[in-house]
């Protein structure tokens, strides 16, 4: 297809994360005095952060979440962010989309504070054209769906030629909704279900993949 935008998103596409979000959410919990109550693993990454944090300490008090999550950000926007690695082969692919003149963006349920962080840290500010998170909104986004076509609607973007890249069943049903193809991230956090239940028939095993179609 001819592609002509493309929609990464962040977490488990772009970057690993999963050692310093993990990382950041024990520290939360150990501010509180808590224990989480399930295992921290990377399947926990990917939903907004309330609503993993209230899935860690099965509650929905707003009180504790609040504070979990003042406690996450704290930990996470200060050093946390720093351990995320870029997955192999992204690099390459930034420098040849950037070549071949591809405007790239992100589009992420992370915050916009550190996504910034995580943009600068690794010189990526010259290969993105914008850079959104759901708090990136006023108000916020309620979802990446909503996101994506903000995006799509500010950047006046073709949906036609427009793709959304990412690693996890939310991310293709998105893309869905926003009406854009989806390319499925295989590297990332997800789980080949979403090709069953949402019919992706664009699956990327390599990052250079995506300069093959």
């Amino acid at each position: 297809m001819n592609i002509e935008n493309i929609i990464f998103d962040l977490d488990g596409t772009l970057i690993d994360s999963s050692a310093s979000i993990l990382a950041s959410f024990q520290a939360s919990f150990d501010m509180a005095g808590l224990e989480p109550t399930r295992q921290l693993e990377s399947d926990i990454i990917g939903p907004p952060l309330k609503e993993a944090l209230a899935l860690l300490a099965s509650t929905r008090d707003p009180v504790l979440i609040d504070i979990l999550v003042e406690n996450f950000r704290g930990h996470y926007d200060s050093q946390g962010y720093r351990e995320a690695t870029i997955f192999p082969g992204i690099s390459d692919l930034l420098i040849d989309l950037t070549g071949k003149s591809i405007p790239l963006h992100i589009a992420t349920n992370k915050r916009i504070k550190p996504t910034e962080l995580i943009v600068q840290h690794f010189g990526w500010s010259r290969y993105f054209s914008s850079v959104f998170g759901l708090d990136s909104l006023v108000p916020s986004a309620a979802n990446k769906a909503d996101l994506i076509s903000h995006m799509i609607n500010t950047n006046l973007m073709d949906k036609e030629t427009t793709i959304y890249v990412g690693d996890r069943l939310e991310d293709a049903n998105a893309a869905k909704i926003a009406n854009v193809v989806f390319f499925y991230a295989s590297w990332g956090y997800g789980s080949p279900k979403c090709i069953d239940d949402f019919g992706v028939n664009q699956v990327l095993q390599h990052p250079g993949n995506l300069l093959s179609k």
